[in-house]
């Protein structure tokens, strides 16, 4: 675009010159019309400008579609994975289910079916919530944590590290979505640390003085999971249906 607006900047100057060579007099007249004249060429030139701009930018996309093809259809299929270890981890989905009819309806391997009951109940239900309310039901709640945080943990590294094979680099909000996961996952292991508060705090507690008993421990771990203002779950589960929709469209890099 450069050597363009160069060309026509030259061809101006060339017509003053040639101008100026065969004696055609620079009056009034002459500063009207040139006037009128270079403005309508500086209009052309910024109109072809754009035009060519958005081609070379559509050009360079296609390219880059191409390019990241194969691996946003490994990040799409690695973010649907994990959002399927995450629903068995919720009980929506039974641990044996890659044994079951669905998965013969999802030949091509992308877990899709993962992805929508995620999307589904991201949108209907309060997560957060039914994280919690599993969580109160289950003898060691502490292992229900640790185990919920190591998966996410675990998969969102390895999504991050394919995410770096994206050329030239992955969109700046997608590198945001995966920073925000490993936050609020750090946020969750948290919850492991509150859900063992009774046999830590009774450690500290002297003998003849009054242990925390499970009542307290467990009032202490609802106010803690269900805070309004707590969101790390669901936040974890929004962020990975906006991944998995920019890696199935292919648009996870930066133009």
């Amino acid at each position: 675009m450069k050597t363009i607006a160069g060309v026509i900047i030259f061809a101006i100057l060339l017509d003053i010159l040639l101008l100026f060579l065969f004696g055609i007099p620079f009056d009034n007249n002459f500063w009207s019309s040139f006037l009128i004249g270079l403005l309508s060429n500086l209009i052309i030139l910024v109109i072809a400008i754009f035009i060519i701009d958005e081609l070379l930018k559509k050009k360079e996309k296609i390219k880059l579609k191409e390019i990241n093809k194969e691996k946003s259809l490994y990040i799409h299929y690695a973010v649907n994975i994990l959002l399927l270890k995450i629903l068995k981890h919720l009980k929506v989905f039974p641990k044996d289910i890659e044994t079951k009819d669905i998965l013969n309806k999802n030949a091509d391997l992308t877990f899709k079916f993962a992805f929508e009951k995620m999307t589904e109940i991201a949108e209907k239900e309060n997560i957060d919530k039914i994280v919690g309310e599993i969580a109160l039901k289950e003898r060691d709640r502490k292992k229900y944590f640790e185990d919920l945080s190591e998966i996410i943990f675990k998969d969102i590294t390895s999504i991050n590290n394919g995410l770096k094979e994206i050329y030239p680099h992955p969109a700046p909000d997608i590198t945001a979505l995966t920073n925000d996961v490993f936050a609020n996952c750090g946020a969750l292991k948290a919850f492991s640390a509150i859900a063992d508060v009774k046999s830590q705090v009774n450690k500290i507690i002297p003998k003849g003085q009054k242990k925390m008993d499970e009542i307290t421990a467990t009032a202490l771990l609802k106010i803690m999971m269900f805070n309004p203002k707590q969101k790390s779950f669901s936040t974890i589960a929004k962020n990975l249906i906006v991944l998995s929709k920019r890696a199935e469209g292919n648009s996870l890099f930066i133009i």
